[in-house]
């Protein structure tokens, strides 16, 4: 019977399916492409029109009744977006597909290693 791979060994796997030499060089990769997805997050059509949303609710949804329970905070003029560092994405990919998988190392028929490693993030 196969046992599951230890974190080091899930690692490697994870540096190999990305092409990459090292953990180094991958987090640098993961931080260039998380500071560009935030920067169009930022600029986008969706998230300017939620803040708009946000900033009409006092007058469309509360009517200017501060009394209410619920009356909308003031929305943010600018928004801050958090992300893991590749270190803890690493850590929760490994924790959910191979700790919290009963079937690893026994994958069904038509699962492909790299959609088992790379969902439900």
């Amino acid at each position: 019977m196969t046992q599951k791979p230890t974190y080091e060994e899930y690692l490697d796997e994870c540096l190999k399916e990305l092409n990459v030499a090292d953990a180094q060089k991958a987090s640098k990769a993961f931080e260039f492409n998380m500071r560009a997805a935030a920067q169009s997050l930022h600029s986008s059509y969706e998230l300017k029109t939620i803040i708009a949303a946000l900033n009409n609710a006092k007058t469309s949804y509360a009517h200017d009744r501060p009394e209410l329970l619920f009356f909308p905070s003031d929305a943010p003029d600018k928004t801050n977006f958090l992300s893991k560092s590749f270190d803890s994405t690493i850590d929760k990919l490994y924790r959910r597909n191979v700790l919290l998988t009963k079937n690893i190392p026994h994958l069904p028929r038509k699962a492909s290693s790299k959609r088992l490693m790379f969902t439900k993030t």
